[in-house]
């Protein structure tokens, strides 16, 4: 009885570890890597079909599926965390809303989009505002708490009825090493982060190593952000380019490639480091409009931008202007760098060859304290 006794602990330690490696092995199984073999937009094999599969927690290609379409009849929609990665392919996989659906909407989890091409995305008409996401986000629609990172991958010629041609983000955004590129909005031709006009929904967006080109924002009234419009919360902004990107030039079209604004008692803080922003235009802000921000802009060049009526950059908040160069911009109605409203360091920036038919290439105005250096 006594042996017994003492095999009693070692019998116990190894029920545990034939319980832990059940466990893991159980976790492994249920973790599950599914590949696509078909560019079919439903049936076996297909990629709708994956995403419905709640064992796949990845999702790649077959190498025979590089460069083809996927041709979607309705948005593919993604309620879990899980990976759809087309980077192990030789030419980018296209996923195409056929310029009458959207492309994709994630609706919860922590979702990675790597590799892929969101192309000819499209929202309805006829129904009013973002907040349920119907007219916004012709190519991705992130629902408010879920969190995207779209990385290695292209988000081009998509449309919304409203704004976020390209994407709406209501949630989080990581914007990696991508292209966001001839999207049309009635705002925000890009990336519309928050609700539209609303203004009350707040959102991260960051961008990295990315490129936004020819986006445009097509409202008629007083809105804007030909490649970002964002609301409350948070953006950041590095080691990325802004080209070509505009709003119209009439009624007020504001952020040729970014508008950014919060009213109290919402905020929004801004970070734009090592960009470039170059022959951008709007009505005002040719490059950049600012409202009621925490901004910071740091080795940044603005060149060749052009505004219609009020500064190619337009800030306003409190403001951070360090190591940041403009030149070449133009302005045939007031000013080039129009800084109002909230406080003003400004420290080492050059301004060279910009042109304004009135008060030159700073304008300090209204409510501001401002401190310039070097």
């Amino acid at each position: 009885m006594k042996s017994l006794r003492c095999l009693v602990p070692f019998v116990i330690v190894a029920l545990l570890l034939a319980g832990v490696r059940y466990f893991v092995a159980a976790s492994v199984a249920q973790a599950a890597t599914c590949t696509v073999t078909t560019p079919a937009d439903s049936g076996a094999g297909s990629l709708r079909e994956k995403l419905a599969d709640v064992t796949c927690d990845t999702i790649d290609f077959a190498a025979s599926l590089a460069g083809q379409t996927i041709t979607l009849t309705s948005q593919l929609e993604i309620s879990r965390s899980m990976t759809i990665d087309g980077r192990g392919l030789s030419a980018p996989l296209v996923l195409s809303g056929n310029r009458a659906v959207r492309v994709v909407k994630v609706i919860t989890g922590q979702v990675t989009l790597a590799g892929l091409t969101l192309t000819h995305g499209a929202t309805p008409a006829g129904i009013t505002g973002c907040l349920l996401g119907y007219r916004c986000g012709g190519g991705l629609l992130v629902n408010t708490g879920a969190v995207v990172t779209l990385t290695d991958s292209s988000v081009v010629s998509n449309t919304a009825a409203y704004c976020g041609g390209g994407i709406n983000n209501q949630g989080t955004l990581w914007v990696l090493n991508s292209t966001i590129a001839d999207n049309v909005g009635y705002c925000a031709g890009g990336i519309l982060s928050g609700d539209g006009e609303e203004v009350t929904l707040s959102t991260t967006l960051v961008v990295r190593d990315s490129t936004f080109s020819n986006n445009r924002a097509s409202s008629l009234d007083a809105s804007g952000g030909g490649a970002i419009l964002i609301g409350p919360g948070r953006l950041t902004v590095e080691n990325s380019a802004f080209q070509n990107n505009s709003t119209r030039l009439e009624n007020n079209g504001a952020g040729g490639a970014i508008f950014a604004y919060a009213d109290l008692p919402n905020k929004l803080t801004m970070l734009v480091r090592n960009s470039l922003f170059t022959h951008n235009s709007a009505f005002m802000g040719g490059a950049l409009y600012t409202y009621g921000t925490d901004l910071t802009l740091e080795g940044n060049l603005f060149a060749e931008n052009t505004a219609r009526d009020q500064g190619v950059v337009l800030i306003s908040g409190n403001m951070a202007v360090t190591n940041n160069t403009f030149s070449g911009n133009t302005n045939p109605g007031y000013e080039m760098l129009v800084a109002w409203q909230g406080v003003l360091t400004m420290t080492n920036n050059t301004l060279s060859d910009n042109a304004a038919a009135r008060y030159g290439g700073l304008y300090l105005v209204q409510n501001l304290t401002a401190t310039l250096r070097n």
